[in-house]
């Protein structure tokens, strides 16, 4: 295994009569399996007056080599928030990667977005994964897909992205985007769900969950766009040995490779879990893991009795992270997630308003390097 890791790079930028704003990269850790190399930066951007203020877009030095020639950047985790709760309006996370011209120089973009109706400033993080692969590594498919008002779920298919002879990894998200006017925010899904795979040309066929808005004449938890999403559909060639996902999670029934690692239902609003979980050797100790955000849903607002009740009340963060990740020992991934919508409520008086609690599940793309 090589690691590579190096010190943050911060940048701190004054803009008119706006606070300064602070931007800081860093890398986590770097895990190279050969065909395939996975990357992990940490993005934080506080007191961002506007997306395009705080958007990351810089090269970085990475371990990949003259074969790696399949670049491809995926959200692993990431969180919004704003100083004061409010009416959210437009809400987005973006990332993206490709080849700077040199081996081991990966061109890196990261954004987000955060419009809230009582802040002129917001912040966020995004922990994002940089996979470098060859032609015996992942094959790397970039896909989207979008949802005006009201309209979904959609269906939508990806040309070619699961060739004969290679199989689905799974999904890794790039953007997610809402270009909601400002309202209450209590719920927000997006989850891409796989029909079929035609096995003569490996186009992939993927129904979509989307959305942050209410549908109207929906159930409570119906939710629908305006909703962009970007996507990298990750393949793997079944005559090469990959280490499959880690035992622990529970299987989510999307692609062989991915998992539910973290839900909970009327739970703690922001919750935090660290599943276990081991990599069988293949025939050695896993190098690594990656682990891409596969889709996720979060509710604020309380189940009783099967019934879902929206919170009802002004919103200040948006999250579906990794706060820690890392190997714990060689073949055993060690990473914390955090879910959470934090909405205020009113509870009986005299007691101040309390943040409501949290139905959500989140999906990954597991894979023992």
């Amino acid at each position: 295994m090589r690691m590579s890791v190096i010190g943050a790079i911060t940048l701190c930028v004054a803009v008119g009569d706006v606070q300064a704003q602070t931007m800081t990269l860093t890398p986590l850790a770097s895990y190279d399996a050969g065909e395939n190399i996975v990357s992990y930066y940490r993005y934080v951007a506080l007191d961002c007056p506007s997306q395009s203020a705080c958007a990351h877009s810089a090269v970085i030095t990475t371990p990949g080599r003259v074969a790696h020639t399949h670049i491809a950047a995926v959200v692993t985790g990431f969180r919004l928030w704003a100083p004061v709760a409010g009416n959210i309006g437009k809400i987005a996370v973006r990332v993206g990667a490709a080849s700077a011209g040199s081996p081991g120089q990966v061109n890196l973009f990261v954004a987000g977005l955060f419009e809230t109706t009582k802040n002129k400033v917001f912040s966020y993080e995004v922990t994002v994964a940089v996979i470098e692969s060859t032609i015996e590594g992942f094959l790397l498919t970039r896909t989207s897909a979008a949802c005006p008002v009201g309209v979904c779920p959609i269906v939508f298919s990806t040309p070619g992205a699961v060739p004969p002879g290679w199989v689905l990894v799974g999904f890794g998200l790039s953007q997610f985007d809402s270009d909601r006017a400002p309202a209450p925010l209590w719920g927000a899904t997006v989850l891409p769900i796989v029909n079929a795979i035609d096995p003569s040309n490996g186009d992939v066929r993927t129904t979509m969950l989307c959305g942050t808005v209410p549908k109207h004449g929906g159930a409570a938890t119906t939710l629908s766009g305006p909703c962009e999403t970007g996507w990298v559909v990750i393949a793997a060639h079944v005559s090469i040995a990959n280490g499959g996902r880690p035992s622990g999670p529970p299987w989510w029934p999307l692609s062989p490779w991915s998992a539910v690692p973290a839900s909970g239902i009327n739970s703690l609003n922001p919750a935090s879990t660290t599943p276990g979980m081991l990599c069988a050797p293949h025939p050695r100790p896993s190098p690594g893991f990656l682990d891409a955000l596969a889709g996720f849903f979060a509710f604020a607002g309380q189940i009783i009795g099967g019934k879902f009740k929206p919170a009802v009340g002004p919103a200040q963060s948006l999250e579906m992270n990794v706060p820690s990740l890392g190997l714990a020992a060689p073949g055993a991934p060690q990473v914390t997630y955090s879910a959470g919508l934090a909405v205020l409520q009113a509870v009986a008086p005299p007691l101040p308003p309390a943040v409501a609690p949290l139905t959500y599940a989140r999906a990954s793309t597991l894979v023992c390097l």
